[in-house]
This record gives structure tokens, sequence and C-alpha cells, in this order.
């Protein structure tokens, strides 16, 4: 039998496989998808060392081989390979996300470049940040100042002149805090963290506005 003309489906695809709770989190297995295409693009970029000793020999540069303008053409590949029963190309989605190295290990310069809507207000970030400590008036403006971190790393430039960045906080007083210093220091960074990564799964998650401009999705999904 020849495994490369058997065109029979494989009974596992496209199902997905999990979740599964581990100490690292929640891990699922997906099929790949065509919005997959940064999250692989930095991934591959990122562990190069690790990566690329195993990979075929080509003329392609690796960082031009694996950049997202690739991932389409490589993603349609890997869904045809998986209709035929030849593999599983499956992503392992930790918490719900596929990726999540942080950083790229390398930046274009058109990324460094602050970018305005052009017009007072338009780049204007609201968030509210909620906790069920028990805080005083005082304490919870402090975990508002502290969680503003969250929107200087997640949007560039922040706090200009052009917007009204502002974060609000609130407190249901549920939980005493045993050491109001410490705790409210842990408070604010977990907050700061917390803000950053909504601003971020916002951006992704986001839906183009008529007559506005594109999404992320919209720009990097297809």
């Amino acid at each position: 039998m020849n495994l490369w003309r058997n065109s029979s489906a494989h009974p596992g695809w496209p199902m997905t496989a999990g979740p599964l709770r581990v100490p690292a989190g929640v891990v699922e297995l997906r099929p790949v998808r065509l919005r997959d295409g940064a999250q692989w693009s930095r991934i591959r970029l990122a562990d190069r060392a690790h990566l690329e000793p195993w990979e075929p020999s080509t003329e392609v540069n690796w960082d031009v081989r694996h950049g997202v303008s690739q991932w389409p053409s490589v993603c349609s590949g890997l869904r045809s390979e998986a209709r035929k029963g030849r593999m599983l190309p499956y992503v392992i989605e930790v918490d719900g996300e596929f990726g999540g190295l942080g950083f790229p290990a390398a930046l274009p310069a058109a990324a460094l470049l602050p970018a305005a809507k052009g017009r007072p207000g338009e780049n204007t970030t609201i968030a509210v940040v909620a906790t069920d400590a028990a805080l005083t008036k005082a304490q919870t403006k402090e975990l508002a100042v502290m969680s503003q971190d969250g929107l200087a790393r997640a949007l560039y430039p922040a706090h200009t002149t052009l917007d009204g960045d502002t974060v609000f906080a609130v407190a249901t007083g549920r939980r005493p805090l045993a050491d109001a210093v410490n705790e409210l220091a842990e408070l604010g960074a977990v907050a700061a963290n917390t803000l950053a990564r909504a601003v971020a799964r916002g951006v992704f998650e986001a839906k183009a506005l008529p007559a506005g401009p594109p999404s992320w999705q919209d720009c990097h999904s297809k």
C-alpha cells in the first residue's frame, strides 16, 4: 500500500484533542488556522537555533521563509495533507492561546514610530480594573495608578496630548488585606499585567468599523 497515494481522511481530522489540565495550564490541540500566521512566524524565528538543524536545506533565507506572508501557503499545504490523511497538523494551545512567547526577538523600525489617528480624542483608551479586596479610597486610587502601566505596555504611544487614557479601579471589599503595603503592591502589579493582556486581546478580537482603519484580523488572518 502506498501511503502517499492514500486519499482517505484521518478519523481524527479536524477534531480537537483535550482540554487537559497540566501544571502549565489547560492544554488543547486544534487544527491550524489562517489567522495563526503571526504566532507561527514569531515562534519559528525565535526558535531558529533549535529548528534549523532539523529542517531541509534551501537557498531561501530563514527569516524570509518564516515571515508572516509565507503562512497562508504553508497553512494551505498542511490542511491539504491532513485532508488526504497524510498528517495531523495541530496547534498546541495553552490556556486558549497559540504561542504566548512574549515580545518578538526583533521589531521592524516602522513599529517604533508613534502612530496617532490624527484628531484629538481618537486615541483614547478607557479601562476598569476590579478586585475583591477591601481597599480604602486612597488604596483604590493607588491601584488605578499602578494599573496605568498596563496601558503603557500595550499601547504605543500612550497618554499623549491627543487622548484621554484613563483607568478606573473598583473594589468590592469582600477580602480584607492581611498586609496592606505588600498586598496592594502585588495587586497593582498583577492589575497592570492583566490590563495589558486585555488590551492586546481586545485588538486581536476587534472588528473594523465602517470606513475606518482595518482591524488586526483584517491584516493578519487571511
